[in-house]
């Protein structure tokens, strides 16, 4: 009979594949970076012009000038530094503790991956998955504006109307004036253009698009990849004062007039969107796989390893605390002799079974075997 046997992908396959593939997310990451660039620093890609009613209150609030409350330079290095500075302090912080203790084992990477240590590969995944969730939020906050056209608060203030334009003017105190409640579509503004222009990009607000991806995506991974140990509050603490810097970045914008309420709302729901999608979806809650059987690199590594973790003080277990029942194994010789109870392997992180348990678990399952057996050889006879 003819033998078949199977033949597998040779490991060189895959890896002459990766250089490729990396060409290929550079090159759309550096075309989503662009794009950001020109929707958001130039006027190239021009916005709807939404029309507005004459004497709109809504659109006639005051324009409350060049300072804000949260500067854009501190916007942008609050959205894509502090995620990096504390991806790299989550990250670098369990290494350098290994090293101090003189324990830190050699973790590189698979196939494809060899000599590359694990916590750096997180940190470039971790690192590159942010700054493109930024760029996409940039992009799609961006789109979304030009598009919809959404008039500031401000928009009358800044647009200062040439209401003799119109083909109906109507007299007033103060000069020529629209018809009120008349819609006006026309393009009769006659300030700044460029004023003009950002006065039309009201929805989604930029502001809080930014923060609230930075806060979500930081209080994630602070709540997954960091595990505090020795402590309950640090946290909570953490992810509460994300959200609340973020809540705040985004009512300032209402304050100040500079935006509507929904469109806060608006940019609000779309960070939050693109951060959880990352986070959960792409990232996996910022988890790395278990690694596959068979495979040489992390066998026997226990998970706490896998995950980037800053280790404080903890009290010791007490002896004879509660915690769950081991479970015990009996094996015995054909003959009914040499029983042997063997407790299983306790994974990493479980509670180890105290002696006095241990020994009455023993001696219950002893009897329970010793019972059968003597069940066992009356039915026999």
């Amino acid at each position: 009979m003819p033998t078949y046997t199977e033949q597998k992908p040779s490991a060189s396959m895959g890896n002459s594949a990766l250089p490729c593939l990396c060409w290929l997310e550079l090159f759309l990451f550096g075309g989503l970076v662009t794009l950001a660039y020109l929707l958001h620093f130039t006027e190239i890609i021009p916005v709807v012009q939404q029309g507005f009613i004459c004497q709109d209150l809504a659109l006639s609030k005051p324009f409350a000038g060049p300072s804000e409350a949260v500067p854009w330079p501190v916007l942008y290095a609050m959205a894509f530094g502090a995620p990096v500075l504390l991806i790299l302090v989550g990250e670098l912080s369990p290494v350098l503790y290994q090293l101090g203790l003189g324990a830190m084992r050699d973790q590189t990477g698979t196939a494809g991956q060899q000599g590359v240590p694990t916590f750096l590969r997180r940190l470039v995944k971790f690192t590159g998955l942010h700054l493109f969730g930024g760029c996409s939020a940039l992009v799609l906050c961006g789109l979304g504006q030009v598009m919809t056209g959404s008039l500031a608060p401000y928009f009358l203030s800044v647009c200062s109307p040439n209401y003799t334009l119109l083909p109906v003017v109507a007299a007033s105190p103060d000069g020529p004036s629209c018809v009120p409640a008349t819609f006006i579509t026309d393009d009769i503004c006659a300030g700044q253009a460029e004023d003009v222009y950002n006065a039309r990009r009201s929805f989604p607000s930029l502001h809080a698009t930014l923060s609230w991806y930075a806060a979500v995506f930081m209080a994630l991974y602070a709540s997954s990849a960091l595990c505090l140990r020795g402590t309950r509050l640090i946290q909570p603490l953490l992810v509460m004062g994300l959200l609340a810097l973020a809540f705040l970045s985004a009512a300032s914008r209402v304050t100040e007039y500079r935006s509507h309420a929904v469109d806060v709302l608006g940019g609000s729901v779309l960070g939050a969107a693109i951060a959880v999608y990352l986070s959960v979806v792409v990232l996996g809650c910022f988890r790395t796989k278990p690694p596959v059987p068979g495979d040489a690199v992390g066998q026997g590594t226990p998970p706490e390893d896998r995950v980037a973790v800053i280790t404080l003080p903890r009290l010791p277990n007490i002896p004879g605390g509660p915690g769950p029942s081991p479970r015990h194994y009996v094996s015995m010789t054909e003959n009914g002799t040499g029983i042997q109870l063997t407790p299983p392997n306790v994974p990493y992180g479980s509670r180890m079974p105290t002696e006095e348990g241990t020994a009455a678990a023993s001696a219950v399952a002893g009897g329970n075997l010793l019972q059968q057996i003597r069940q066992s050889r009356l039915q026999q006879l």
